[in-house]
């Protein structure tokens, strides 16, 4: 079920000519102890923002409204999210590659 919202949000990025390269689940849904309260964290990996970061991130999160009032998207730059930032080793550890 969580996998199918998530894929109907990406369906709907790609509609809109959003390139995202690679997407993760990630927090307690990825790690199995989500609870009715949890948000879908999804990491979003992209070579390059739309505009700056903040209105990308602003931009993707109301696309993620449009579909899912749950899903709470974490756009990264490719480059940066291999350099070592403490999210991304994050996910890169416990998340599930979706896309």
């Amino acid at each position: 079920m969580v996998l199918e919202r998530i894929n109907r949000y990406l369906d709907e990025l790609r509609k809109r000519n959003i390139n995202i390269d690679e997407a993760y689940l990630f927090g307690s849904y990825a790690k199995g102890t989500a609870t009715q309260w949890s948000d879908i964290d999804v990491a979003l990996l992209t070579n390059k923002f739309i505009g700056d970061s903040f209105d990308f991130k602003f931009m993707l999160m109301k696309i993620a409204r449009d579909i899912d009032l749950s899903i709470e998207p974490h756009p990264y730059l490719r480059d940066e999210f291999k350099k070592g930032n403490p999210m991304a080793a994050e996910v890169i550890k416990t998340g599930i590659r979706i896309y």
